[in-house]
C-alpha cells in the first residue's frame, strides 16, 4: 500500500469514528389516552331547550408524560365551558337534541388521542293533570266512573 493510500484509509477510519451516530436508549414516548367518558342521556328538566351537561375527561391516560391539554369540539368548534381543571371536567350547555362531542388530549411530548362520547339531550316529561275524578272522591263498588284529564309535552301536544 502506498502513502496516499495508507493516508485514505486513516482519513476512512477518522470520518467513522467522528460521523457515528448518537443512539437514543430507552422507550419511544408513549401517546396519552383519551377517555370522554360513556355515552349520556340528559333531560332538559326545565323545557328551557337546553340543559347543563358535564363533560368529564378525567378516566384518560397521560401515556409517558403529563397531559398539558383537553379539548373538547363538536363539529369541528371548540366547546366554551365552565372549567376548574383545565379542561378536564367542563360544564356545557347543550341545546335539545344529539350531539357527537371529540375528546383531544395532548401530552408534554406533544403526542395525542382522541376519543367521541355522544350526549342526547331529551325534552321533558309531558304534564298531565287529572281533571276529575278530584282526589278524595269515594264510589260504590261496580260504579261507572268519567275520567277526564289533559296532557302536554314541550310541543303543546
Amino acid at each position: 500500500m502506498n502513502i496516499s493510500q495508507r493516508w485514505m484509509v486513516v482519513a476512512a477510519v477518522f470520518l467513522a469514528a467522528t460521523c457515528t451516530s448518537e443512539q437514543v436508549s430507552g422507550p419511544a414516548p408513549a401517546p396519552p389516552t383519551a377517555d370522554a367518558g360513556p355515552d349520556q342521556v340528559v333531560r332538559d328538566r326545565d323545557g328551557s331547550g337546553s340543559e347543563l351537561v358535564e363533560l368529564q375527561a378525567s378516566a384518560s391516560q397521560p401515556g409517558s408524560h403529563d397531559i398539558t391539554a383537553y379539548r373538547w369540539l363538536e363539529d369541528k368548534q371548540e366547546i366554551v365551558g365552565v372549567s376548574d381543571d383545565g379542561n378536564r371536567t367542563v360544564n356545557v350547555e347543550l341545546d335539545v337534541g344529539r350531539h357527537l362531542i371529540l375528546l383531544e388530549v395532548t401530552n408534554e411530548a406533544g403526542l395525542s388521542d382522541e376519543d367521541l362520547v355522544a350526549v342526547d339531550v331529551i325534552p321533558p316529561d309531558p304534564s298531565v293533570t287529572i281533571g276529575s275524578p278530584r282526589s278524595g272522591v269515594a264510589f260504590a263498588t261496580g260504579s261507572e266512573i268519567q275520567f277526564a284529564g289533559s296532557g302536554a309535552d314541550q310541543y303543546g301536544e
